[in-house]
């Protein structure tokens, strides 16, 4: 990644690094862990907590002060969506998705009832089925925001971002989607 970023001259590269050090660029390093995880070198071994523990403990403060998501969801040679926790916790998180794996992501969220806020984000890159050349594209679509005002995008998408969050927990999203009940 940090390649196509380099080629590709963007202005920001910004994110957390949960590992000991830092051997990319002077971004400093993050600790990332609310409990006994084993922090190495380059990551932080989870464990065995649970998705929805992570979250809760870990991620929803994160997600409370970000206004833009990039999700990258596992799925990123072969050419089908999948939609996973990392989706999920971005849309519970009330933010805007930016998917960096998978392929129709976009659409896949779309055709599943959520506003994935096409007025904002270009999600062309969804389409395009060469993996490295969707991921540049999204990339360059992540750096053409370096200008907004994400605060101020932030405040005026909340309805929306509350809008997904009831469809996500609603019991008809659930029943027609979820509906493995263990």
């Amino acid at each position: 990644m940090l390649e196509e970023i380099e080629r590709l001259g963007l202005t920001s590269y910004r994110h957390s690094l949960a590992c000991q050090f830092n051997p990319v660029n002077s971004i400093p390093v993050t600790d990332l862990k609310f409990g006994p995880e084993t922090v190495n070198q380059m990551s932080i071994a989870n464990g065995s907590f649970k998705n929805a523990e992570t979250y809760h403990k870990l991620l929803r403060p994160k997600f409370q002060s970000t206004c833009i998501s990039i999700i990258t969801e596992p799925c990123f040679y072969e050419k089908e969506a999948l939609i996973t926790e990392k989706t999920f916790m971005a849309f519970m998180g009330g933010t805007i998705p930016i998917w960096f794996g998978g392929w129709k992501n976009a659409t896949a969220m779309r055709n599943l009832g959520f506003d994935v806020f096409d007025d904002v984000i270009n999600h062309s890159y969804d389409n395009i089925e060469d993996d490295r050349e969707r991921i540049s594209t999204a990339v360059k679509e992540l750096d053409r925001l370096n200008d907004t005002d994400l605060y101020k995008l932030h405040a005026n998408c909340k309805q929306r971002f509350v809008k997904n969050q009831q469809w996500l927990k609603g019991p008809e999203f659930v029943d027609q989607f979820l509906p493995l009940k263990i």
